[in-house]
């Protein structure tokens, strides 16, 4: 295979213990207790697995250097937990731009994403040149739109349209595939990712809207959906209060 193909940048050996393998037998075969076959293919399984490990790690001993070498991958938890996981391993940090309207800082953190290797997505951005476009992301955010009421604040300086294509007008899962799609397209080796645009629970005017769209809501589907949060960047005239 490395002569065909060259040598692979990284290596997983997932695997489970023992009780875990067997309680997953159980449900496969909805039964109550391994029978002694499925014992006995559990046992052939975990030795089969063990000598593709040896072989695998004897191939590539020599270029351990040259290649990430990821062992052992536990998925003793569930499938959402070694997505996230994973997740970890390959997905990109993310460091949330939160400011002031007042503030331009498009240009600066496009500046500062070239100077030090980071992908700038300014959300109401993609929304609004999707929709534009007539894409098909962008015709389905198009009919989701519920459009909220925002501060005047908002409006004041809003040469991106922002009032108009805010996230909080859309489905927010909507929202997160558009980002994903965007990460996966011009994704290369950044490792992270400067986010623009979403977090907008003091953007809403109403309580009830508020309420619906809380900040740690978005903070979750953010780390679940796109990756880990790092570091949020909050550029304000005044300071937020932290007392209530």
């Amino acid at each position: 295979m490395t002569r065909e193909f060259g040598l692979p940048s990284f290596y997983i050996h997932a695997q489970c213990d023992k009780k875990t393998a067997e309680e997953r037998w159980k449900k496969k075969n909805e039964a109550e207790e391994v029978s002694e076959d499925g014992a006995a293919e559990l046992e052939d399984s975990a030795k089969k697995t063990e000598k593709q490990k040896a072989e695998v790690e004897a191939a590539f001993a020599s270029s351990k250097s040259k290649m990430r070498y990821i062992a052992p991958l536990s998925t003793d938890g569930s499938l959402e937990t070694t997505l996230v996981n994973l997740r970890g391993y390959f997905a990109a940090k993310v460091i949330i731009v939160n400011h002031e309207k007042q503030l331009n800082v498009d240009t600066t953190a496009s500046n500062l994403a070239i100077k030090y290797n980071m992908l700038y997505l300014s959300v109401y951005q993609l929304i609004k040149a999707h929709i534009k476009k007539c894409t098909e992301i962008g015709k389905a955010l198009q009919a989701s739109k519920k459009p909220k009421a925002l501060s005047a604040q908002t409006k004041a300086n809003d040469s991106f349209q922002e009032h108009e294509y805010s996230a909080v007008h859309f489905d927010m899962e909507l929202v997160i595939k558009l980002i994903q799609a965007t990460i996966a397209e011009k994704r290369t080796n950044q490792q992270f990712i400067l986010l623009e645009g979403l977090c907008n629970n003091r953007k809403l005017t109403d309580e009830d809207d508020k309420l619906s769209l809380r900040y740690m809501d978005e903070l979750f589907q953010i780390e679940r959906h796109i990756g880990e949060v790092s570091s949020v960047i909050s550029l304000q005239y005044e300071a937020e209060p932290t007392q209530f």
